[in-house]
C-alpha cells in the first residue's frame, strides 16, 4: 500500500496556517473586537450583492428605455411632443 498524501512536500502560497487554539492566546478586547468586526462583512456580503443586481437591472432597463426613445420615428424627424 502506499502512503498517504501530506502536505509536507508542497509549499503553501498563503503561508502556514494558525496552530490550533492560537486564539486562546488572544487577549479578550482582540476577541471583543475582532469577531463581530470579521462576522459583519460576511453578513453583509448577500445583502450588498441583492442591491448590486437590483442596481443593474434598473440601470439595463432605463438604458432601454433611452435607446428606445431615442430610436422611435419621432425623434428622428425632430418632432417633439406637445
Amino acid at each position: 500500500m502506499a502512503a498517504p498524501p501530506t502536505c509536507e512536500d508542497r509549499k503553501a502560497t498563503m503561508g502556514k496556517a494558525p496552530a490550533r487554539a492560537s486564539r486562546r492566546s488572544l487577549p479578550p478586547p482582540v476577541l471583543v473586537l475582532g469577531v463581530p468586526a470579521v462576522a459583519a462583512p460576511g453578513r453583509a456580503a448577500p445583502v450588498l450583492g441583492v442591491l448590486l443586481l437590483a442596481f443593474l437591472v434598473v440601470d439595463v432597463a432605463v438604458g432601454l428605455v433611452r435607446r428606445r426613445l431615442a430610436d422611435s420615428p419621432d425623434r428622428r424627424e425632430g418632432h417633439t411632443p406637445k
